[in-house]
């Protein structure tokens, strides 16, 4: 008789998980107030709400992407003020930059000193992606980072913007 082995998780704690995480934590909240957005403007019946909740609006049937489409929709259709769609691509692009580049390798710059020798002048990781129109793009983790963070702050307040001022009002056109 043969035993199987139980598998367990090694949890690292590196600089490059917990900026993953944070990466993948921030773009969830954005999912989340999208869905919210979402709900209050479907208004379904309360016997309906929950599956437009839990079903509907879940991202294995309506990705992150056709949600930010549906709210674009509203958004012209209602007449709600706008976001550049280009700050809301940017969160997605790094986003996927940081889920799916490499951990494990590092660049290391060096430079030369007098004596002949060299020292380690930088040591640093890349995360690289390719946006929907083709376009390759390589920038250090840091700066993707803060590239990140600024893009998903001016995501976070409009969708709070529409989310409290506009959502739940009622629709100016019929469906």
């Amino acid at each position: 008789m043969t035993t199987q082995s139980r598998w367990k998780a090694e949890l690292h704690d590196s600089h490059a998980y917990r900026e993953l995480a944070f990466v993948v934590d921030k773009t969830n909240y954005l999912e989340y107030t999208l869905k919210s957005i979402l709900r209050k403007y479907l208004a379904a019946p309360s016997d309906r709400a929950a599956f437009v909740k839990d079903i509907l609006l879940h991202s294995s049937i309506i990705g992150l992407g056709q949600k930010f489409k549906l709210l674009q929709f509203i958004c012209e259709r209602e007449q709600w003020p706008k976001l550049d769609p280009n700050s809301f691509h940017s969160v997605l692009n790094i986003r996927n930059a940081f889920a799916h580049s490499d951990t494990v390798t590092q660049i290391i710059k060096l430079s030369p000193r007098t004596n002949g020798k060299s020292e380690i002048a930088e040591v640093f990781q890349l995360v690289d992606s390719i946006s929907s129109s083709g376009k390759h793009k390589e920038l250090k983790r840091s700066e993707a980072l803060d590239e990140f963070v600024q893009h998903w702050v001016a995501v976070r307040d409009y969708l709070h913007d529409i989310d409290t001022n506009y959502a739940d009002k009622p629709s100016a056109k019929a469906i």
